[in-house]
């Protein structure tokens, strides 16, 4: 059974299957593709100067935590400019942290809203 969740944010609201949410996590884990379209939607979600200064300035709920946007920031640079990702930089985005099994994969509200 397909089980629909709400989520809420600064008076937005979106809804979607908890079932797309682990395919969505699952590609992101197997395929760099899926890596780097997730890596690309949150820096896009950045605000313009975040992005010039690779840092987070703003309590928006887009883009990077601050304690991961100069890390992010500059793998998704490396990505624009060099075309590919270094084997450590893809592990380290996949890496599980103590509050989520994927450092990328804990934006997962950002990610499933525009998968």
């Amino acid at each position: 059974m397909t089980k629909v969740v709400t989520y809420k944010n600064r008076g937005r609201e979106a809804r979607f299957r908890t079932d797309a949410t682990q395919e969505v996590l699952a590609e992101i884990q197997n395929s760099d593709a899926a890596l780097f379209k997730a890596l690309d939607i949150l820096f896009s979600r950045q605000t313009f100067d975040e992005r010039l200064e690779r840092t987070s300035k703003y309590k928006n709920m887009k883009g990077f935590r601050w304690s991961h946007a100069k890390a992010m920031s500059d793998i998704a640079v490396s990505l624009y400019e060099v075309g590919r990702l270094t084997d450590s930089q893809k592990a380290w985005l996949r890496e599980g942290t103590s509050d989520h099994p994927s450092r990328i994969g804990m934006y997962w509200e950002q990610l499933i809203i525009s998968w």
